[in-house]
């Protein structure tokens, strides 16, 4: 989903245990982006009989830009990229520029900012 909302997909079995029990809501989750909850026999029928993806509601996914702040020039912060996960990319950026013969980045060299997505 584009709007970082996360789904964790359940399949087969799985979706209809977790209907017949009411353990959680299920939605059918839609190539177009859009949601529908599944609440009738039906529609969850129908769903796994067309392969359609179903989800059950995990929260959203908090995203960062990040920027790396020019402390040799003092010239306006750079952007870098947009993650979910800051440590990681920067353990993958360093390990990258380690193999280029660089000097890694340490974490103080980048501005972190948290975005909302719609």
């Amino acid at each position: 989903m584009n709007d970082g909302f996360v789904y964790k997909l359940v399949y087969g079995d799985k979706a209809k245990d977790i209907f017949a029990l009411g353990l959680f809501e299920l939605y059918v989750l839609w190539t177009d982006d859009s949601e529908t909850l599944i609440d009738n026999w039906m529609l969850l029928n129908e769903v796994l009989e067309r392969g359609l993806d179903i989800g059950i509601e995990v929260g959203h996914m908090k995203m960062y830009n990040v920027y790396y702040i020019d402390q040799l020039y003092g010239g306006k912060d750079e952007y870098e990229t947009t993650t979910s996960n800051f440590n990681k990319w920067l353990q993958e950026t360093n390990a990258e520029r380690e193999a280029n013969g660089e000097i890694p980045y340490t974490e103080s060299e980048f501005r972190i900012e948290e975005i909302l997505i719609n």
